[in-house]
């Protein structure tokens, strides 16, 4: 999107900061969750202490059903 100051970061300086999500586990693919979601839920089962921030009601659900505070 031109003029987009995030997406021109991100394809610039930092594009370095850009990984792949970890897989997803098998217990959200049927979870009726975003790809965005079950991403953001994926990363916080990776390192201990790891904290995410959730603004959708679902995943907010299927977090604590995968024992995420």
């Amino acid at each position: 999107m031109e003029g987009d100051a995030g997406r021109a970061w991100l394809a610039g300086d930092g594009a370095r900061f850009v990984v792949e999500p970890p897989m997803v586990p098998t217990q959200l693919h049927d979870a009726e969750l975003g790809r965005g979601e079950a991403e953001v839920l994926a990363w916080a089962l990776e390192p201990p202490g790891c904290k995410v921030v959730l603004d959708d009601r679902q995943g907010r659900i299927w977090a604590t059903r995968i024992n995420l505070s």
